[in-house]
């Protein structure tokens, strides 16, 4: 799991815990069918420079998008 996704070891470890405690998979068997048909297929990686981009870019727009009170 950690290389199909690019994370190490212990945070595929606290994905896959939360994914459990979720309720993404009902036991331990299920895992591979999520991790091949709803992790997988459902990861996105952004870059910190992409990330940080997206962050200004959707500040620039929430007076337009968002109700200020």
């Amino acid at each position: 799991m950690s290389d199909a996704i690019g994370v190490g070891a212990d945070e595929a470890g606290l994905i896959l815990d939360k994914a459990n405690k979720g309720g993404e998979f009902h036991d331990y068997g299920d895992v591979n069918d999520w991790l091949e048909n709803r992790l997988i297929p459902n990861t996105v990686t952004i870059e910190e420079n992409g990330y940080a981009k997206m962050c200004i870019d959707a500040l620039k727009i929430l007076k337009k998008t968002a109700a200020f009170v």
